[in-house]
């Protein structure tokens, strides 16, 4: 499940498989089939530039599309069977960008009006198409950034005083407000929830900004009680043993870690070994495999995959490209399944436009892709 950089502006301005997947046994780096996602199809002639969000245990990939020139945005939902399904529009709100996809297929995200700026959330299924869905906590433009296996909902919502908090939609359809700071003050917006019903996210109220982790019998409680307005935590994804990942912001260079309850923050460092370069962590999958970006030796953004005992390797050093008709390069890795599969964007050489693609561990190395 993956989602969500977009929330972070929000909340600012106002069984044995490889080890990369995280099960025991071979702990040797995998190599990736690499499968690409193409276009929407229907799409106005133009540059399109893809961004992915989520991917399921299925290996679907959530994400959206841009054409140059045009204002509206194209949410879809992309598997290696079916291809590209374009989620249509909600009325009244044809911009439509996709945060997130759980293992029943439902998308959730954001539909905007392109005129006035309003956004709704929305959820996306195969029998009802896109519709919006009540998030209200008395106001009326509401993000949604992640969704579990049990239909939760989390995201931001407007509150009848124009702040931003934080929200959880139940199963049910209840909605919960999880509120900012202990005092009433302040902004939150989640980011991402686990099966267990875990909510990450950020908060602000004046100078203080930070990460928070909520849980129904705890509430919301700093995820790094120390940090401070100048260098605090964007919690970007929670897997189901409660372990988070994110970006340390604030600081020079951004750097990206993983939190757990009782070993505190662990830094991941950096492709290139340079700690004056930066790295993002995106997403974590149940095994404890870490995804994101970092900057290369060359200077560019390359895909990442992190595991305790490997630590970082570039996904470009393990991708086989054998099934590409160009070869790209691979940026930020911004989603990982319990299977190892990958959920990234990159680029081809001399474009300007950004592609997607999906990376799946090679399960019997030598004997090529399909």
């Amino acid at each position: 499940m993956l989602r969500r950089h977009f929330f972070a502006t929000l909340l600012i301005v106002t069984a044995p498989v490889f080890a990369d997947g995280g099960h025991h046994g071979d702990e040797a780096q995998p190599t990736y089939c690499a499968y690409e996602l193409g276009r929407v199809p229907g799409l106005p002639a133009g540059a399109v530039s893809v961004e992915v969000t989520g991917i399921n245990e299925r290996d679907q990939i959530a994400g959206w599309m841009s054409v140059e020139g045009a204002d509206a945005t194209r949410a879809f939902l992309w598997d290696r069977r079916r291809g590209m399904r374009d989620l249509g529009v909600v009325p009244g709100h044809a911009s439509l960008v996709a945060a997130a996809v759980n293992e029943a297929g439902t998308v959730v995200g954001s539909a905007t009006d392109s005129e006035t700026g309003e956004s709704l959330a929305f959820a996306w299924t195969r029998a009802r198409g896109a519709r919006t869905f009540d998030s209200s906590l008395g106001g009326v433009t509401s993000f949604a950034a992640d969704i579990n296996r049990r239909g939760q909902i989390v995201g931001a919502s407007e509150t009848a005083s124009g702040a931003f908090h934080a929200f959880l939609r139940d199963g049910n359809g209840d909605v919960f407000d999880l509120g900012a700071f202990p005092d009433g003050s302040g902004f939150s917006s989640a980011t991402a929830l686990n099966d267990r019903g875990q909510v990450i996210g950020t908060r602000v109220s004046g100078d203080v900004q930070d990460g928070f982790i909520w849980d129904e019998r705890r509430g919301m409680r700093p995820l790094i009680p120390d940090s401070t307005a100048t260098a605090f935590p964007f919690p970007a994804d929670i897997n189901e043993r409660g372990e988070v990942v994110g970006d340390m912001l604030g600081t020079e260079p951004q750097r990206a870690f993983r939190w757990t309850r009782g070993e505190g923050v662990q830094f991941l460092g950096t492709l290139t070994g340079v700690p004056t370069h930066f790295a993002t962590a995106r997403a974590i999958n149940r095994w404890g495999t870490v995804v994101g970006g970092s900057q290369s030796a060359s200077g560019e953004v390359h895909g990442f995959v992190w595991t305790r005992r490997g630590g970082m390797r570039d996904l470009n050093e393990l991708m086989d490209g054998s099934t590409l008709s160009v070869q790209p390069v691979l940026g930020a890795a911004l989603g990982i399944n319990d299977g190892g599969s990958i959920a990234l964007v990159g680029f081809v050489p001399g474009e300007d436009s950004q592609r997607g693609f999906l990376l799946v561990p090679q399960r019997h190395r030598g004997k090529g892709c399909k």
